[in-house]
């Protein structure tokens, strides 16, 4: 499968590189440094070109809130403070956050139609069975990215939210001396 349109044009003017595995169950962004684009082999079966661009354009914009930093910054802080149960509540939450403001963005920046993107969203997370709760949030997750896009509007989490995860491996630092 090769990037389309609008997400094409942007990922060769980023250096954003693109990879398809005979493996996975969705598309997803990564990295730090280099940003990387994943598709699952079966990408332009699953998916029509109108969808495939929204799903690009999503990784995009996770690529460009620099995302994967976000997590891994809240996985440090997660694995840091494992036994906390507040601290894996905010993981959770946190997680979800960062899924809201990538849709809301993708679908405001780009100018996407935003029941086209809830429908893709709804039929993405379906096709791979996460509506179950695990990383994907599950049917809360679902339920509350929809009423994101298509309701009030509201995502629920304030953006000095993105700090919380600095601050808590500040506070572990300090307290280990």
């Amino acid at each position: 499968a090769q990037p389309c349109g609008m997400f094409e044009e942007l990922a060769r003017k980023r250096g954003i590189k693109h990879v398809q595995l005979k493996i996975g169950n969705g598309a997803c962004s990564w990295g730090i440094r280099k940003a990387y684009v994943v598709i699952p082999a079966d990408f332009e079966r699953i998916y029509s070109a109108e969808e495939r661009e929204m799903l690009y354009i999503h990784e995009l914009t996770h690529i460009k809130n620099r995302d994967s930093l976000k997590y891994l910054l809240n996985g440090a802080a997660e694995a840091m403070f494992w036994f906390h149960p507040a601290v894996r509540a905010f993981s959770r939450r946190y997680k979800n956050w960062i899924e809201l403001v990538c849709d809301r963005q993708s679908v405001s920046d780009f100018r996407l139609d935003r029941f086209a993107y809830a429908g893709l969203v709804i039929k993405s997370l379906k096709i791979h069975n996460n509506l179950l709760p695990n990383f994907s949030g599950g049917y809360h997750l679902t339920k509350h990215r929809i009423d994101s896009l298509i309701g009030s509007g509201r995502t629920g989490f304030a953006a000095v939210a993105a700090l919380i995860p600095v601050i808590i491996l500040i506070t572990a630092a300090v307290l280990r001396g």
